[in-house]
């Protein structure tokens, strides 16, 4: 199967081509307009491999959050590509970078063992605050295995100072102990907690080795995630 992995969340384009769980290539460009470049840049990684949109069978690509427009120019490009049905079987799927992030640290865990955690995903939004959500891992649920997709979302995806997480993080887990919250963990400690900040991964790379666990998007519910209030910028600006 050719599955091909996008990010155009940070200012740039990241791309990752990948047959059957074996990395084909990669193509990074930092800071440089996606709604011009993306489609020129897909074509060409792909054509280094010799194959064609035709010849793709899954596109994974990041949903946010990050660059307002990064983020619109990508997923319209792939729904694009989508729409234009040169592969009927084609499969679309988007996550976040949130969600993705926290999947690495699943995949270290050991799966051979029953695993409850709960897992908080940061990401720098800027200078002052953090992009945050918060996981429930658990590996085998009632006895039976859910290894494809063991991440529960159980905070949605929010905005916060870097100065009110450690206050977020006590009182979340107060709640979770006060059973509180939608749902809870039975006797968790210190060892089930995880904190995840800005995990140096590629995720272009990460999204479509995940692709295969995560459901298909159809084009109604391909949408980016927005957390923050938009400030787009334009690439003079930024480098302003």
């Amino acid at each position: 199967m050719n599955s091909l992995g996008i990010d155009t969340s940070s200012y740039g384009i990241s791309l990752a081509l990948i047959y059957n769980g074996s990395m084909l290539g990669e193509k990074q460009i930092a800071d440089i307009g996606v709604a011009e470049n993306l489609m020129p840049s897909i074509l060409e990684i792909l054509e280094q491999n010799n194959l064609t949109l035709a010849g793709l069978h899954k596109i994974a690509i990041i949903s946010g959050p990050g660059s307002y427009t990064g983020l619109r120019s990508g997923l319209a490009t792939v729904l694009g590509i989508k729409e234009a049905n040169l592969n009927e079987t084609l499969e679309v799927v988007s996550a976040s970078k949130l969600l993705v992030q926290a999947h690495e640290v699943v995949d270290k865990i050991n799966l051979t063992e029953k695993s409850s955690k709960i897992i908080f995903s940061l990401l720098t939004a800027n200078e002052n605050e953090f992009f945050i959500s918060v996981y429930y891992f658990n590996l085998f649920l009632d006895g039976e295995s859910d290894s494809a997709q063991p991440l529960r979302e159980v905070s949605l995806p929010m905005i916060i100072k870097k100065e009110e997480f450690l206050n977020f993080k006590e009182t979340f887990l107060n709640d979770l102990k006060n059973n509180s919250l939608s749902f809870k963990i039975k006797d968790f400690n210190s060892t089930d907690i995880i904190d995840i900040i800005d995990s140096p991964i590629n995720f272009a790379v990460a999204i479509v080795k995940l692709a295969r666990n995560f459901p298909n998007n159809t084009s109604e519910n391909l949408e980016p995630l927005y957390i923050k209030p938009v400030n787009a910028k334009t690439l003079s600006e930024r480098r302003d």
